[in-house]
């Protein structure tokens, strides 16, 4: 049982990581590189963005979620009194991460 909560508490941080990566890029990256286009190109290369994005990155959040939930339940089940907080709090951190 402990095992499991483990690779769930990973799959979560995972499911995490790629939404927080891909803001991050966008941030750092992809909004100083659009801000020197023209308004045309802006609205082609971000409509085209989305239309992806919104097919792809919902996936990454479910799993997110879904995995720290499971996390929390697996170890609380485990009767992990250490563990059982931890979880519930990565479920908390990505919970109002994917909002």
């Amino acid at each position: 049982m402990t095992l499991l909560s483990q690779l769930a508490a990973l799959a979560a941080i995972v499911g995490t990581g790629v939404v927080y990566g891909t803001d991050v890029f966008c941030a750092l990256v992809q909004r100083p590189a659009l801000a020197r286009v023209d308004d045309a190109t802006l609205t082609a290369v971000m409509g085209n963005v989305h239309r992806f994005a919104d097919r792809r990155m919902p996936a990454p959040g479910i799993l997110g979620v879904a995995a720290a939930a499971t996390a929390a339940g697996l170890a609380a089940a485990a009767d992990r009194t250490a563990r059982a907080p931890a979880c519930s709090r990565l479920f908390r951190f990505v919970r109002d991460a994917s909002v």
